[in-house]
């Protein structure tokens, strides 16, 4: 059985202020010896205030430090404009185009010859224009044209086979500066062949002559009464168009008087 051996601390505690000290000491003298070196040596700043960079050639530098404040603002030899200034000769190299190898295609005649013979040997049959007939003529009577001297009534619609128990009376001849139009009234008649209702549809442009219309529709106009009709006939719907007559000479907006 061994006996461990006392620690002396003290031991311990020098050794360890040796070592540090030892460090220390290495550090300081690095420290002393990088200090002690030269300064790197700079270069001399001209008088103009520009710093002229180490392998320029010397003849060029007085040129560089030129001190002439329009020399970048106007042309002048000595700065970008010199090569417009002084132009220098270019001689043109004309290029020499050459095309690029192309495979010739398979000759197209081989095909195309047979082809052809094959066509006009088996050619199809001509076809025939059609002809047209000429058109056959039909007599024509026209009826002649009469110019009407007074209002008429036209009756449309379903009432056109309707007759009327008795005529209509209008007046003769409207006096107005313009042109009228025909007016139009759609009216409902029962089977007893009386008007229930009446509305106006289409305006002459003169209201006296579309109001009179309205009312010869609803008061002097009467139909015949259907025979054989139950009591619950529907309404017959039509349309009632008056054709006015006006006299020429009162319009003041026809450009060539009638004779």
């Amino acid at each position: 059985m061994t006996t461990p051996v006392p620690t002396d601390h003290r031991t311990v505690s020098t050794r360890w202020g040796l070592w540090v000290l030892v460090v220390f000491g290495i550090q300081a003298g690095l420290l002393f010896r990088v200090s002690r070196q030269a300064p790197p040596r700079s270069e001399p700043k001209s008088s103009s205030g520009i710093q002229v960079i180490e392998g320029v050639n010397h003849k060029l530098r007085p040129e560089m430090v030129h001190e002439d404040p329009e020399l970048l603002s106007q042309p002048n030899p000595r700065g970008f404009s010199e090569t417009w200034l002084k132009p220098k000769p270019f001689a043109h190299q004309p290029h020499r185009w050459s095309p690029p190898d192309i495979e010739l295609s398979y000759p197209s005649n081989l095909i195309i010859a047979p082809l052809v013979e094959a066509l006009v040997s088996n050619a199809p049959p001509r076809a025939v224009a059609y002809l047209k007939p000429s058109p056959k003529l039909f007599p024509m009577d026209v009826p002649s044209l009469e110019l009407r001297r007074s209002n008429w009534l036209e009756i449309t619609g379903d009432l056109k086979t309707r007759p009327l128990e008795t005529p209509v009376p209008l007046i003769g001849t409207w006096i107005h500066k313009e042109l009228l139009k025909p007016t139009v009234v759609q009216v409902m008649v029962d089977a007893d062949g009386e008007v229930f209702t009446g509305s106006l549809i289409g305006r002459s442009g003169y209201d006296i002559a579309d109001k009179m219309a309205l009312k010869i529709a609803l008061q002097t106009v009467r139909f015949q009464r259907l025979t054989n009709a139950p009591p619950d006939a529907p309404l017959t719907t039509g349309d009632l168009i008056y054709h006015w007559h006006w006299n020429l000479n009162s319009v003041t907006n026809l450009s060539k008087r009638p004779r």
